[in-house]
């Protein structure tokens, strides 16, 4: 079994992964720990996050509301998330990242929310396939696990 945090996870498509474990966010970070190194991996949008955004995300991932949401609303949601610019640069990414270190107990903090593709000490954001054509992906090879950035 593979395990997956998925970096949309605003609707509910883990039936469509049979082959993939999904944690949902609030068993986010999902602390992962090999040979005494711990290592916390998140979407990335659970912490550091304003009320009205976690109302409005905990709406959206109920499988009931998604099945009685109406088409048009849905269609809109699509509409607004295409027309997002997540390939951007953050002013402010490092004030983040500091906040995320200070709050997370672990050696490495790997998310991907804010689609930079950066390393700031041990904090690791993930690039936006979308933006970049890069996936990441974790390995353990005997005693070293590794992460590697792939490029279509």
């Amino acid at each position: 079994m593979k395990l997956s945090i998925l970096r949309e996870h605003d609707f509910y498509l883990e039936p469509l992964f049979n082959k993939v474990k999904v944690f949902p966010i609030e068993r986010q970070p999902l602390i992962l720990e090999s040979d005494g190194v711990k290592f916390a991996l998140s979407h990335g949008d659970n912490t550091l996050t304003p009320l009205n955004y976690k109302i409005y995300t905990k709406i959206i991932r109920e499988p009931f509301i998604l099945k009685i949401l109406p088409d048009s609303i849905a269609r809109a949601k699509l509409e607004q998330m295409r027309d997002k610019k997540i390939c951007k640069e953050l002013e402010n990414f490092k004030d983040i990242v500091e906040s995320k270190i200070r709050e997370v107990d672990s050696d490495f903090i790997i998310e991907g929310h804010f689609h930079q593709g950066k390393i700031i000490k041990n904090y690791i954001a993930l690039p936006s396939f979308a933006c970049s054509l890069r996936f990441a992906t974790f390995e353990k090879i005997k005693k070293d696990i590794s992460l590697r950035i792939f490029n279509l």
